[in-house]
């Protein structure tokens, strides 16, 4: 089948990847990427929609949640959608989610469970995208010609964090941070909402990951790997923002990381045997990666 044919009917975007070795019959081989938004993926495609609200106040046993007047934080399409925010237990993160039921106005929200903690905080609002991330990683593992998984700009929340696991796949944004996020986090509000962001909101823990390549349990090589263009955050959740295990010829560039599991306010990337260096972390509270291995 044509190429162009064939990308038409699987719903890719076009854009044609790395050029790969020489088929059968001489030509260069193209490697396709299908987008997270694919309405196959998930529950119609990887939204997202996330929105970051600063000093969203909470009461405890209250379903009420309220933003600054004048934020615009919510809106009536919000309803069904997810909230997600970090307290602590005896010193510890502890994540608390649960889904909008009832849109009072721009700056208020009802939600299904009470609020285990009274206080103002960070709080995402959006989309959960945890399956359709999923379904769409399972895809490009699985396809012999569509190996790359791209995401559109937008915040994309996440309960499992993002882990490519075969070789020869790619995960690609359409941008991270850099150095105009904040280095303040989450002591003081940042709210730098630019190209792809990825946010665990799973459970606290130190193996928690947003982004990982490689095999969980290091039992093996995987090769070729590529991730690029996104910021990831964990949220001060996750164990290890960016982690990789048992990789090989892989590259991945233009990362901007922060937020990890007990020091939140610390740079959050874990890049096997490279050494540390003042270009891989301009600032204290966040690095920015750029390495091939």
């Amino acid at each position: 089948m044509d190429m162009s044919l064939r990308a038409a009917r699987d719903g890719l975007n076009g854009l044609p990847g790395a050029t790969g070795p020489a088929g059968a019959d001489g030509a260069a081989a193209t490697e396709f990427s299908v987008n997270a938004s694919q309405a196959s993926f998930g529950n119609g495609g990887a939204k997202g929609d996330g929105r970051r609200g600063q000093n969203v106040g909470f009461t405890l046993g209250d379903t009420l949640v309220s933003a600054q007047v004048g934020s615009g934080l919510f809106t009536a399409n919000d309803v069904g959608k997810l909230v997600a925010v970090v307290y602590t237990v005896g010193g510890a993160a502890t994540i608390f989610t649960s889904l909008i039921t009832q849109y009072i106005d721009e700056a208020h929200v009802r939600v299904t469970d009470a609020s285990p903690f009274s206080g103002t905080t960070t709080m995402f609002v959006g989309t959960d995208d945890t399956d359709a991330l999923n379904d769409g990683v399972d895809y490009i593992s699985t396809s012999a010609l569509i190996r790359t998984l791209q995401l559109n700009p937008g915040i994309f929340l996440t309960r499992t964090g993002v882990n490519l696991y075969k070789s020869r796949t790619a995960i690609r944004g359409a941008g991270d941070a850099g150095s105009i996020w904040s280095i303040s986090y989450p002591g003081s509000p940042y709210n730098i909402n630019t190209g792809t962001i990825l946010v665990y909101i799973g459970a606290a823990a130190i193996n928690a990951y947003t982004l990982k390549v490689g095999d969980s349990v290091y039992s093996g090589d995987i090769w070729n790997c590529r991730a690029s263009d996104m910021s990831l955050e964990g949220f001060g959740l996750a164990g290890q923002v960016f982690d990789h295990r048992a990789t090989l010829h892989c590259s991945f560039a233009r990362i901007t990381a922060l937020g990890t599991l007990n020091n939140a306010g610390a740079a959050a990337w874990r890049c096997g045997s490279l050494p540390h260096s003042a270009n891989d972390y301009p600032y204290g509270a966040m690095s920015r990666i750029n390495c091939t291995y």
